[in-house]
């Protein structure tokens, strides 16, 4: 499935979404986080990369763990680096918990 992203109601949601992300990403904590399922949202950007929509469960050093959803460009040679049951690092907002970014896959 191919969305068209010239569709500029889809294109204004995701873009506000991409300054959200950039947000979290230059102000937020890391933490480590489980991918516990992933899923291609049929959006390609590019001819090498898909959006995802990833729930993770996150871990951060001084709050509880904690549940979340975001979504990721992720190039179609890293699509390994995030499947369900491995740990990501995310950025997030401590005010907004729920609010988390991916930062990177772990790389060993």
């Amino acid at each position: 499935m191919f969305i068209n992203l010239n569709d500029p109601e889809l294109e204004g949601k995701l873009w506000a979404e991409a300054q959200g992300y950039k947000r979290l990403l230059s102000e937020g904590e890391e933490a480590p986080a489980k991918i516990l399922s992933i899923r291609d949202m049929g959006i390609r950007m590019g001819e090498h990369t898909s959006l995802f929509e990833i729930y993770v469960e996150v871990y951060p050093d001084e709050l509880p763990p904690f549940n979340a959803a975001t979504r990721h460009p992720i190039e179609d040679e890293s699509r390994a680096l995030f499947e369900a049951g491995l740990t990501i690092f995310v950025k997030f907002d401590p005010k907004l918990p729920k609010d988390v970014a991916v930062d990177h896959p772990l790389v060993e």
